[in-house]
C-alpha cells in the first residue's frame, strides 16, 4: 500500500487524509505526486476495464446537455451530455 486515503464526511465534516495528511494540508509536491499515482492508476484500470471510460468523463464538467420529448409509444427520452475537451 503507497497511499492510505479516509475520507470523513458529515455534519460540518468534509476531509480527506491521504497517509493521515489532510490533503490541502500536504505539500504541493506530494499532492502532486498522489495525483499521479491516483490517475496512472484510473488510466491502467481503464486498460483492463475495471472502470467504464464513462465514469472517467462524468468526472469533467459537461459543455451541453439536452433530452428528447418523450417517446409517443413508450414514453422514454433521450438525453444526450457534450464534453469538448482540449
Amino acid at each position: 500500500m503507497k497511499y492510505k486515503v479516509v475520507q470523513s464526511v458529515g455534519c460540518t465534516l468534509n476531509s480527506s487524509t491521504i497517509n493521515g495528511v489532510e490533503y490541502w494540508e500536504m505539500p504541493e509536491s506530494s499532492r502532486n505526486e498522489f495525483l499521479d499515482h491516483v490517475l496512472n492508476r484510473i488510466k491502467d484500470g481503464v486498460r483492463r476495464g475495471e472502470f467504464y471510460i464513462d465514469q472517467i468523463v462524468d468526472l469533467i464538467p459537461a459543455d451541453d446537455y439536452s433530452y428528447s420529448k418523450p417517446c409517443g409509444q413508450c414514453g422514454d427520452t433521450v438525453s444526450t451530455t457534450t464534453w469538448n475537451i482540449e
